[in-house]
C-alpha cells in the first residue's frame, strides 16, 4: 500500500495524468469542432492541450528548482 501511495504522489506520475487529460479534453473538443467541419479539429485541439499542460508542467519544475 506504501508503495501505491509513493507512486500516486510522485511528480512524474501527476505529470503524465496531467498528460494523458489534457490531450483527451482538448481531443473532446476538438472532435466536437471536427463534427461541424470546422477548421482546427481534433489534432489541433490535441497539440494545443498538451502544449499548454507541457507550459505549466516547465514551470513548475522551473519554480520548484530556485
Amino acid at each position: 500500500m506504501e508503495t501505491i501511495w509513493t507512486i500516486g504522489n510522485s511528480f512524474w506520475f501527476q505529470a503524465i495524468i496531467k498528460l494523458i487529460l489534457g490531450f483527451v479534453l482538448a481531443g473532446i473538443i476538438g472532435l466536437e469542432r471536427s463534427s461541424w467541419s470546422k477548421p482546427a479539429g481534433f489534432r489541433t485541439h490535441a497539440l494545443v492541450g498538451i502544449s499548454s499542460v507541457l507550459i505549466m508542467l516547465c514551470r513548475r519544475i522551473h519554480v520548484k528548482n530556485i
